[in-house]
């Protein structure tokens, strides 16, 4: 089970694109420390694992800005950059 007690249930959720709406990603401002995550940048990580997912929505309140719960991705293909 991904989602237990102590969950934020109040973070939106950002559609990231038309492909593959059932795939989560994690956009973090913070270092989600799990092995799974990519360093985009020294301030940017995205990460798809269900650790990732339970830290984003355990966050407190004061740190949800941190965090964006997308799903899907847009491609290179037709119609889904527009």
């Amino acid at each position: 089970e991904v989602v237990d007690e102590g969950c934020n249930s109040d973070l939106p959720v950002w559609i990231g694109g038309p492909v593959d709406t059932s795939r989560a990603w994690i956009l973090s401002a913070a270092d989600p420390g799990t092995s799974e995550r990519i360093r985009l940048n020294d301030d940017l990580f995205l990460a798809a694992s269900a650790d990732a997912l339970k830290l984003c929505l355990k966050a407190p309140p004061s740190e949800q800005s941190r965090f964006r719960f997308l799903l899907g991705y847009a491609g290179w293909a037709p119609g889904q950059l527009e």
